[in-house]
This record gives C-alpha cells, structure tokens and sequence, in this order.
C-alpha cells in the first residue's frame, strides 16, 4: 500500500459525487440518466447515491427531471465544471473544525501541531488542482483506465 497517496483523502460522499460526475460526463449528450444506471455502473447503492445525485442537484452541480426519461445530468459541459466545485457542492467544506493528521485532536489556531503548516500548503497546492482540473479531464482518465483493465 503507498501510504503518501492516502493523506490528503476526500470524504466518502466527495469520492461518490466525483464518481457519479465524471460516469455522467461519459453520457453527455446521451440526456438524463437514472440514478439506478449511475449506482450500477459505479457498484454503490442506489439509495445511498440518489442522496448524493439530489444535493448536487440542489446546489447546481446537476439538472434533474422526473418521469420516465428523467433523471440527472450535467448542468453544464464537463469541460466547463470543476472537481472543487463538484467537491464543495458535496459538503466538504462544512463548518468543523480542522483535525489533525497526526494526533487526536483539532489542529490549528493557538495550538498548531509540529506539521500544521506543511499539511496547510499542501492542501492549498491541492485545490489549486481541483480548481484547474474539470470533470472531462476526470472522466478521460478514468475512460483510459477502464480502457486498459485498471477500474
């Protein structure tokens, strides 16, 4: 296991609306899409991701439509939407208080720990990257990997 690329991790629910983005983007085009289709193809629970599908919808990462053809898709071209905006839309940036990556405890403020300000410049380095990194870009790597038996 490369521990270095699970330090800086997503919430579930972040990890599942990228997901559910970057599969939609691979029907753009196609129109809405239901949310059964979208869990089958990702291996998660319908229930569990119709939550999700809805809070993107509410906050304007997605269109939805009910009926027989409705569904979600994207709101806009995916080489218009941003990861940071799919990953705030899902609830990240919620008001608690930052935890410390090495101990148990809050971090930060008067009582920072020995890595405090190098955790704080690498997350900033990193939604620099989602700032600059769209759902189409997302959903190419992921169309590569499946391509080449790697998802």
């Amino acid at each position: 296991m490369n521990l270095e690329s699970r330090l800086l991790s997503l919430p579930h629910g972040a990890r599942h609306a990228l997901s559910a983005v970057s599969c939609l983007a691979s029907f753009e085009g196609r129109g809405y899409s239901m949310v059964e289709q979208i869990a089958q193809r990702l291996g998660v629970s319908s229930s569990y991701l119709a939550k999700i599908l809805q809070l993107l919808a509410r906050k304007g990462v997605l269109s939805s439509r009910r009926g027989a053809r409705g569904g979600y898709r994207l709101a806009r071209p995916a080489a218009r939407l941003y990861l940071a905006e799919v990953v705030r839309a899902a609830g990240l940036e919620e008001n608690r208080p930052p935890q410390c990556m090495i101990e148990a405890r809050a971090c930060g403020g008067a009582a920072p720990c020995a890595l405090h300000r190098e955790v704080e410049r690498a997350e900033r380095s990193w939604w620099r990257r989602l700032q600059k990194m769209t759902v189409a870009q997302l959903a190419q790597g992921n169309q590569l990997r499946r391509v080449h038996g790697q998802g």
